[in-house]
């Protein structure tokens, strides 16, 4: 093995507007062009849209035929921050399955559905299919993960106490109470869901599953 050495390069001087230019003309990802392949890096800074993007990709390469639901490796930091992409995986997939099953999802306000809707009506039938397969591939690794509740009660406890988002708590303890209602975490999930709707009545009704109460 031979090493090569570099000698160190000087940055040419820019003119006060050039780092202003390049900054302007930087391109921005297209969730709805081409699917990547190979490696392709995003630099986004928080509430960019990271997680937004990941879940429509995911759910294209899905819908599109290009992978299989178990053939991808979504990877975030922390069990939390997992939990909540799954979840918002799953929403997308959910959505786009059901916007593609109704007459009007190639005029629908999702520029997704609607991009997963111009083909012909064969293949459309063939992306309602895939994206019922992988709902199913997605429910049933669920129930095979019994941490799934004890994270997604984590997940309400940090939205509570955390980020003061109490409309996004009691989504993720509904799941607990939907996913393990007799379990440790089930219960807690009820005490904790008891407790918010007798100090805040106003959000009684307002939390439904499959919403969002946070990013």
């Amino acid at each position: 093995m031979s090493a090569r050495t570099h000698e160190p390069t000087r940055e040419p001087t820019r003119g006060p507007t050039e780092g202003a230019d390049e900054a302007r003309t930087a391109p921005v990802f297209d969730v709805l062009g081409p699917l990547p392949t190979g490696t392709t890096v995003l630099e986004a800074s928080a509430g960019t849209g990271k997680t937004f993007t990941i879940a429509a990709l995911a759910t294209r390469y899905v819908a599109e035929g290009v992978a299989e639901l178990p053939e991808l490796l979504l990877v975030t930091f922390g069990r939390a921050a997992t939990s909540e992409l799954r979840d918002r995986v799953r929403e997308r997939l959910v959505s786009a399955e059901r916007a593609l099953r109704g007459p009007g999802a190639g005029t629908a306000d999702d520029p997704l559905v609607r991009h997963l809707a111009a083909v012909d009506d064969a293949e459309l039938g063939r992306r309602r299919e895939r994206l019922t397969r992988a709902l199913a591939q997605f429910d049933k690794s669920l129930a095979m993960d019994p941490s799934h509740a004890k994270t997604l009660l984590n997940v309400g406890i940090v939205r509570a106490f955390g980020k003061q988002d109490l409309k996004g708590a009691s989504e993720a303890w509904q799941k607990v109470v939907q996913l393990s209602p007799n379990s440790e975490e089930g219960r807690a999930a009820k005490q904790a869901l008891d407790a918010v709707k007798s100090a805040h009545p106003d959000l009684t009704g307002a939390t439904r599953p499959g919403t969002r109460g946070s990013e």
